[in-house]
């Protein structure tokens, strides 16, 4: 009779551990996110207006950890995130660019700036064959790996994140 009881018990601890270490990992991403909604307008809790979105998840040493020794993040998040820690983005600062069209959009990752400077072609980590740009239609989704010098994000500094004409000023997370 004790051995279901204590069963269950040990069944039910996994379970919590699991679900809590989903919320530490979703909290970690969501301080290391900014998000842009090129041509929007934010009133509130809403927006108008907005060509799309655009997510900017910082990724450092405490995400990485967190994603690599997570149960079950998400398969974009560990396959944007796996570029951290090799010799692509030795001395700079990692980034994963999600984003979205909400109605037809021309999008160029050249537009995006992090800390003023223009992305380059040779900040993409990821593969040009996966890159999504050029007139995108309403509803497609693009996930870009991105590595910036450090001097323009570093951690516990502010920094500006824009798309063309759309920016935020945002400080990096120091830990």
């Amino acid at each position: 009779m004790k051995k279901p009881i204590v069963f269950l018990m040990a069944l039910f601890l996994l379970a919590a551990s699991i679900a809590a270490f989903s919320a530490d990992l979703e909290t970690l991403v969501q301080e290391r996110t900014v998000v842009i909604y090129p041509e929007g307008q934010v009133l509130g809790n809403m927006v108008i207006g907005a060509r799309g979105k655009m997510e900017f998840i910082y990724v450092d040493k405490t995400l990485a950890h967190a994603i690599r020794e997570g149960d079950m993040p998400s398969d974009w998040l560990s396959w944007y995130s796996r570029h951290w820690g090799t010799e692509d983005v030795k001395g700079r600062i990692l980034f994963i660019i999600r984003y979205e069209a909400n109605k037809p959009w021309s999008f160029d990752p050249g537009d995006i700036s992090i800390g003023g400077r223009s992305l380059e072609r040779k900040d993409i980590l990821t593969d040009k064959a996966f890159i999504v740009e050029g007139d995108l239609p309403s509803g497609t989704l693009g996930i870009l790996s991105v590595a910036v010098p450090s001097e323009f994000a570093s951690p516990g500094k502010a920094t500006v994140v824009s798309y063309l004409e759309d920016s935020v000023e945002w400080t990096v997370p120091a830990k």
